[in-house]
Order: C-alpha cells, then structure tokens, then sequence
C-alpha cells in the first residue's frame, strides 16, 4: 500500500513538474497571478480626442503592473486601485485621476506621488482578493 502512495505521489510531482515547464511561472516568486500576466510589460499606442483638442499617448504598465515607468516598488506609499475607471487606459496620464493628484501634490510641495494599480475588470471582490 505504502508503495503505490509512494509512486502515486511521483508521478503527481512528475506531471506538476511538467505542467510547470509549460505553464511557467507558477512558481515563481514574481507570479502575480494569470490576469495580472496579461497586464504587465504592456505598451499600446492612443489617439484620442478630449474637448477638442487630439492627444498620443502611450499606455505603459510596468513589470509590477503600475501604470506608468518602472519604479522600485519599495518607495510606493500610495498606490491608487480600482477597475477601469481608475485605470482609464485611454486618457493620457497626465489628464487621468492619478495624474491630476499628482500634479496636485507636486504643485503643494508635497514629496510623495500616486501609483495606478486599477486593472480593468476588477470588482470590489476582486480588489480585496488582491489583498489577500
């Protein structure tokens, strides 16, 4: 009995092994999860109009998924979250929530700055999920 554990228990560990090398990354100490995958190290291109005026801009997300530049994520202390509305993919970044509070606090002298984790999709649920 002990034996057919025993190779029960191989071979499951053989096939996750396999699953692995297909899958990837679910082991992975930088594995934020299978939405988040299709999020980050995302660049697109936008023409959009706003009151008249025709604004290009690029949509970036980083390696941790922020809108916007890599930056170290140790020197985050506010980070914005939400669904599409407060990603607003298709608003420059200067025009979006997270860019005018921003500007706000760089025009108040305060040295702090917002960082955009809102992903389209997510619900309240899937944001305290996040969390978890």
């Amino acid at each position: 009995m002990k034996k057919i554990i025993f190779i029960n228990a191989l071979i499951f560990v053989f096939l996750l092994f396999l699953i692995e090398i297909f899958f990837g990354y679910w082991f992975d100490a930088n594995n934020f999860g299978i939405l988040m995958k299709k999020q980050r190290l995302h660049k697109s291109e936008y023409k959009v109009k706003f009151d008249g005026k025709e604004y290009q801009h690029f949509y970036k997300r980083n390696f941790y998924g922020f809108r916007g530049d890599d930056v170290d994520p140790k020197y985050k202390k506010i980070i914005f979250i939400g669904g599409s509305t407060g990603n607003q993919r298709f608003t420059p970044e200067e025009l979006t929530i997270v860019g005018q509070l921003n500007t706000e606090l760089r025009n108040n002298g305060i040295d702090q700055s917002i960082f955009n984790a809102s992903m389209d999709g997510k619900s309240t649920f899937g944001i305290i999920n996040d969390f978890k």
